[in-house]
């Protein structure tokens, strides 16, 4: 408990409205009504005390009780009985005008000369004293009623608890990812935290919530600071979202933490992108090239509603992929390509395209029938139709044409030019109209792509 002893003094009031401060009445706390010559005289005590002292220890403490002793009753009026006293919360000071009123209860005096009193008062008492600028204890209201009682000496009792005030939880969460691979880490940081009164901060509660469910306690930090970080992980579940909240944590115990914060911080497991289309327009290299260029149809999407890129290369592992867009050309070689979509965090399933040279068809056989030439009795081998058997890369399935070449000499068959015959790959061919008895002939078949 701590006492604060009080100057005392008493306020006159004169019915002729001759007002103020008592000289008789100084070190005398009273309430009295009595006549004296042409007027009655009112006495209203004023007990004023080391207030800023109190205000300070108000800051941090709070008053679980108090009380005013009476001390020193004088022998004055009917004192040897027991009689009312009015006592007041005000505001004022000695010397200056008459203090307000503020609060005010009646009590009971013991009766007898030089006795103590010690009442008990509302702790509210104490909040509005504090809140004065000149804080005071009234005896008395001013008027002509309260009963006649005097005293020497006035303390104020109070009993001070520690003040607590709870801590403020932070105001600003953020993750390092808001989008990311299933049940990998990234970093949840928050800020704008603050301690309490007697009550510094010493740690974080963080809690999380899975798609949109209850809360449960994920972890704690320990730390005086007003931010912080802690590591947490994506849902393990492929479109699994978490949501996060922290609350600070104070030295004054448990009841004095702060809520959990209305600021949260949001995640999701990411889904894979799909690629849906993956076509060439050309995968057969003609024999004689290394390379071809060709056209890439591509098309895919993600689930997640982002972005999709294509990458393109000859190995699984991306060590020599190099991005690409739908009707984009590249240049090939003979083998397998694979092609993965790609959404900004992982790369989805890959399709595959396969690039093959061709093998030339040839003509394995070849037969040709001959007619007799009755004007000179005798028989030339020139072809009237040809049976022809192929061998030919099948597997590329490729159409093909049959051409041939004339000259005069067998020689000259090099530097002749190729004549379209026929785009049907017919095994016999029939061109009789064609035959000249001068010409040398040869025949290709050809396929019409490469």
């Amino acid at each position: 408990m701590s006492s604060y002893g009080g100057t005392i003094n008493s306020y006159i009031t004169y019915t002729n409205s001759q007002n103020g401060w008592s000289s008789y009445g100084a070190g005398l706390f009273r309430q009295s009504s009595y006549q004296k010559g042409r007027g009655n005289r009112t006495y209203t005590g004023c007990a004023q005390f080391d207030s800023s002292g109190i205000k300070n220890t108000y800051k941090t403490y709070y008053p679980t009780s108090a009380s005013i002793t009476l001390s020193g009753r004088e022998a004055i009026g009917s004192h040897s009985s027991a009689r009312t006293a009015i006592l007041a919360v005000g505001n004022g000071y000695y010397g200056g005008g008459q203090p307000s009123r503020i609060t005010a209860s009646s009590y009971t005096v013991n009766g007898g000369s030089g006795f103590s009193t010690t009442i008990s008062i509302p702790t509210s008492w104490i909040d509005t004293f504090c809140s004065q600028s000149n804080p005071c204890i009234i005896l008395g209201d001013y008027s002509q009623g309260p009963d006649y009682l005097g005293f020497t000496g006035v303390t104020l009792n109070i009993n001070w608890a520690i003040r607590y005030t709870a801590c403020s939880a932070p105001t600003s969460l953020s993750l390092s990812e808001t989008r990311g691979k299933p049940d990998t880490s990234l970093t949840l940081s928050w800020s704008g935290a603050k301690a309490g009164t007697q009550n510094s901060i010493n740690g974080y509660d963080i809690q999380c919530s899975e798609n949109g469910e209850g809360w449960w306690d994920y972890g704690s930090v320990s730390t005086s600071s007003t931010s912080g970080s802690y590591t947490v992980y994506f849902h393990a579940t492929r479109g699994g979202n978490r949501r996060w909240r922290v609350r600070t944590k104070g030295s004054a115990g448990s009841s004095y933490y702060s809520g959990w914060s209305s600021a949260s911080a949001y995640c999701y497991a990411n889904r894979l992108p799909s690629l849906s289309t993956c076509s060439a327009s050309q995968t057969i290299l003609p024999s004689g090239s290394s390379s071809i260029s060709t056209k890439l149809t591509l098309a895919g999407s993600d689930s997640d509603g982002q972005s999709v890129s294509f990458w393109w290369g000859t190995k699984s592992d991306h060590s020599d992929e190099k991005q690409v867009s739908n009707n984009s050309s590249v240049t090939v070689s003979a083998g397998t390509y694979y092609c993965y979509p790609w959404d900004g965090i992982e790369y989805g399933s890959a399709k595959t395209i396969t690039f093959k040279a061709n093998t030339k068809p040839s003509i394995s056989a070849i037969t040709a029938t001959g007619t007799k030439d009755t004007s000179k009795n005798t028989t030339y081998p020139f072809a009237k139709s040809l049976s022809l058997r192929l061998t030919s890369n099948k597997s590329h399935n490729l159409s093909y044409t049959w051409e041939y070449k004339k000259a005069t000499t067998s020689a000259g068959l090099s530097s002749a030019s190729w004549i379209s015959l026929s785009t049907d790959a017919k095994p016999t061919i029939n061109f009789s109209s064609l035959i000249d008895e001068t010409y040398y002939y040869t025949i290709l078949q050809k396929p019409l792509k490469h």
